[in-house]
């Protein structure tokens, strides 16, 4: 914990160094700071942001929280060789390669974004599920799909915030940045929840495997009700009417 705390107080020093300087008596507030805090308020006002927030939070807690303690369970369930365990994480990690491109890219051809996101959720949700239920070629075929999850949704977060009206351009790197607060916030959070409950269920490893799944059950829920259509599409017919009227 006193590291912790040291970490952040040495992170607020080298913020408050970089952008805080003194001001003469009578000097104007710089017009650039100024802008940097209206936008970071536009971001804190917007739903959308915050429901990539807090998608980046699971989402990138679980590929932690997965990284982690995956390879335990080949080790304790089925007596592999660590070396082996790494491997079954390599497959998915090499295939994520070829998801964080094909993801993305069938959503800018289909011009939207949410049936992406959400089709992603499904089958990351799914896999995360029955990844403990098989060996062999099934299981190979389920680390290849499970990518396909984070792979898909994490460019395209960085993606949306681009294309939100409510935000202009000078807002979207405060956006960017608190979405990655978020998920390193989930980084630290998930695993620590998900070996709570290995420990607590041993050998039954499906609760954790639930817990996975529920970061991507969460996320769906969430795009589903609140998260806008942002895509090419949404913004072409945006501007179709603009013009009309």
């Amino acid at each position: 914990m006193v590291i912790v705390l040291g970490v952040i107080s040495l992170l607020l020093a080298i913020s408050w160094v970089i952008l805080v300087r003194e001001r003469t008596s009578g000097e104007p507030l710089n017009s650039d700071m100024a802008k940097v805090m209206k936008g970071f308020g536009l971001v804190l006002r917007s739903k959308t942001i915050w429901i990539l927030s807090i998608a980046a939070f699971l989402l990138f807690g679980h590929a932690s929280a997965w990284m982690s303690h995956f390879p335990g369970f080949f080790e304790y369930k089925h007596g592999m060789s660590s070396a082996a365990a790494g491997q079954m994480v390599s497959i998915t990690l090499f295939a994520g390669i070829f998801a964080a491109i094909i993801g993305p890219t069938l959503s800018d051809r289909l011009g939207s974004r949410r049936p992406a996101i959400m089709w992603a959720c499904v089958a990351g949700g799914l896999c995360n599920l029955i990844q403990g239920s098989f060996l062999g070629p099934i299981l190979i075929a389920v680390l290849v799909i499970m990518p396909f999850g984070v792979g898909t949704i994490s460019p395209l977060m960085m993606t949306i915030p681009f294309e939100l009206k409510e935000l202009p351009r000078s807002a979207a790197g405060a956006a960017i940045g608190m979405i990655f607060a978020f998920q390193n916030i989930g980084a630290f959070v998930y695993p620590v929840f998900s070996g709570w409950l290995i420990d607590l269920f041993t050998p039954n490893y499906y609760p954790f495997f639930g817990a996975q799944m529920m970061a991507f059950g969460i996320t769906l829920i969430l795009v589903w009700w609140w998260l806008p259509e942002t895509g090419p599409r949404a913004q072409k017919s945006l501007a179709q009417k603009t013009e009309k009227s």
